[in-house]
């Protein structure tokens, strides 16, 4: 074995990595895309109110909600949704103590992953 050869079995080496480091974001580049279009058509439908199976009641507001979209975002409505609970076989399901303006929120973070904070919903006059 000469310079040369050592030479280019060591580039081979080398380029076999930049190609598995290029493949790995271009999977990560393409996951981050069909996450993107997964979450902007669940927030074309929650906007909508389209497609959607579970009326969440949130003091006297009615918010349209799709079940499967909320199991996936936060355990606690999995479970009310995936158990023997109340909520799992209703198409309405009340939920006490909550604030309508944060729940949307809520709401809108479930279904686009982003959430937009407005001031005047966090600071409740007494």
């Amino acid at each position: 074995m000469n310079c040369a050869d050592g030479g280019r079995v060591a580039a081979s080496g080398v380029e076999k990595s930049s190609r598995k480091k290029t493949k790995k974001k271009l999977a990560a580049g393409e996951e981050a895309k069909l996450l993107a279009g997964f979450m902007g058509v669940t927030n074309n439908m929650q906007k909508q109110k389209t497609h959607y199976d579970a009326i969440l009641m949130v003091q006297e507001r009615k918010i349209p909600a799709h079940r499967v979209v909320f199991a996936a975002a936060r355990h606690f409505f999995n479970l009310k949704f995936t158990t023997n609970m109340l909520e799992s076989k209703s198409f309405e399901v009340e939920l006490k103590d909550a604030e309508p303006d944060i729940f949307e929120q809520l709401v809108e973070l479930a279904s686009t992953a982003r959430i937009s904070v407005n001031i005047a919903i966090i600071f409740i006059p007494c």
